[in-house]
């Protein structure tokens, strides 16, 4: 189309953590952790702007950032169901906020053969006049098919960005939110002894926005749904 140019860049972005956890046993049915997660990287991306001139031209924009999450949780467990809360803290891309969430998890049969996963957070910025307390819901189910397979099913949806989950060891501080989630687990233990193998598969819709500038000032604000499919196969060595 007239007046339309295609633009095509190659940006690196770097990113390392340091992951700790630990769990206190009160009693058998009694139990705290105490998790943290410390990120830092670089984002690169191009921006467009206009010289003195006026012509325009994208140029490369590097962002430094360090980022953590800091978590406790209390867990019960009652016979076949574990019911646990969580309360952590964290700074995500310069947002400081507050994440609670409840979860439970069921055991119909009383061992792994059989589990059932539900969770709710709810996540609270306290820096941003404009914030909006945001919440996620996650289901899971979990079976064992055969001696040495086990399959799972998830979904979740909510707005997964400045959030953190399974006691903050996977943390989201990516720039496009997801929206809604769904996938599969397949796990194969011990094919070897110590030697298991896992396979992923996750459908996820994320949201991009971006700033229409008519030159001068800010004209508005564009966003744009769309989605991934990813597949991921992994080897775990238990020595």
């Amino acid at each position: 189309l007239a007046g339309i140019l295609d633009f095509d860049f190659d940006l690196q972005n770097f990113q390392t953590g340091l992951y700790a956890c630990g769990e206190f046993i009160l009693n058998p049915s009694w139990y705290i952790g105490l998790a943290g997660q410390f990120i830092t990287g670089d984002f690169n991306y191009m921006a467009y702007s206009t010289n003195m001139a006026g012509q325009g031209e994208f140029g490369p924009i590097s962002i430094d950032y360090s980022d953590y999450v800091l978590e406790a949780s209390l867990q019960h467990r009652h016979r076949t169901l574990l019911a646990g809360l969580s309360l952590s803290y964290y700074d995500l891309g310069n947002q400081a906020g507050i994440q609670s969430g409840l979860g439970f998890t069921w055991y119909p049969l009383g061992n792994l053969n059989l589990y059932l996963q539900a969770q709710a957070d709810l996540n609270t910025p306290l820096n941003d006049p404009d914030g909006e307390t945001t919440g996620v819901v996650q289901g899971l189910a979990g079976f064992k098919v055969f001696k040495k397979l086990w399959l799972e099913g998830h979904a979740g949806y909510g707005r997964m960005a400045s959030w953190s989950e399974k006691s903050a060891y996977i943390v989201y501080n990516n720039q496009d939110p997801i929206l809604f989630r769904a996938g599969s687990n397949i796990t194969i233990p011990d094919i070897v002894k110590g030697l298991s193998l896992t396979f992923r598969y996750q459908y996820q819709q994320r949201e991009h926005s971006w700033e229409i500038w008519d030159g001068v000032e800010l004209a508005g604000l564009e966003t744009k749904k769309y989605y991934s499919n990813s597949l991921i196969g992994g080897i775990t060595w238990k020595f």
